[in-house]
């Protein structure tokens, strides 16, 4: 019972006999309570998830161009999304920064980020496009703040290749030191 009500808490939605009944469907299936939590929590971060890209998002349709036919004269399938990023979404700084710095023939004169999408024959299909695009911007400016550790042959090769180059540069060293050795004139006295 306290997994209904753990449940019903993060849903926020009207208890009623059909939640009851799908809650219930869990209880004859012998899966632990870690993994209801996990499944129940999954599903609040995509819930949060689309809250967050919905909130800030403006969305503005038009016709797109190319081939279609009718469905090209007649809807508006073209879909453009203009977000605020420092207002709409919850990210650092440095990651809004990365975005803006990378990608500014998206950026418009207010600062705001703008994708298009006119790549599917339906409005729906190039919202998601839209959104994966975001998507995509997004985790591709966090991957290039973080700084990946070489690996130990990655360590052990760069050694290598530095002890390699001193000791050509010494063998270099003595080379130019002896002919120059050689130049001179040794006077001998009689």
């Amino acid at each position: 019972m306290r997994s209904i009500w753990l449940i019903h808490s993060l849903k926020q939605k009207p208890f009623t006999l059909g939640t009851y009944r799908y809650f219930n469907q869990f209880k004859w299936q012998e899966k632990s309570s870690n993994e209801l939590d996990e499944k129940i929590i999954e599903k609040q971060w995509k819930r949060d998830i689309q809250e967050m890209y919905h909130n800030g998002i403006k969305w503005s349709f038009s016709k797109s161009s190319g081939p279609g036919g009718q469905n090209v004269n007649k809807l508006n399938t073209k879909v453009a999304l203009n977000i605020d990023l420092k207002r709409a979404l919850n990210l650092s700084q440095k990651t809004i920064n990365a975005i803006c710095s990378n990608n500014s023939q998206y950026l418009n004169k207010k600062g705001e980020l703008i994708i298009r999408s006119q790549r599917f024959r339906t409005q729906k299909a190039n919202q998601k496009d839209c959104l994966r695009k975001l998507h995509e911007l997004i985790t591709e400016a966090n991957n290039s703040l973080v700084k990946k550790e070489a690996s130990y042959k990655q360590t052990q090769r760069v050694k290598t290749m530095i002890t390699t180059y001193n000791e050509r540069r010494i063998q270099k060293k003595r080379q130019h030191s002896e002919k120059k050795k050689a130049r001179k004139i040794q006077f001998q006295p009689k």
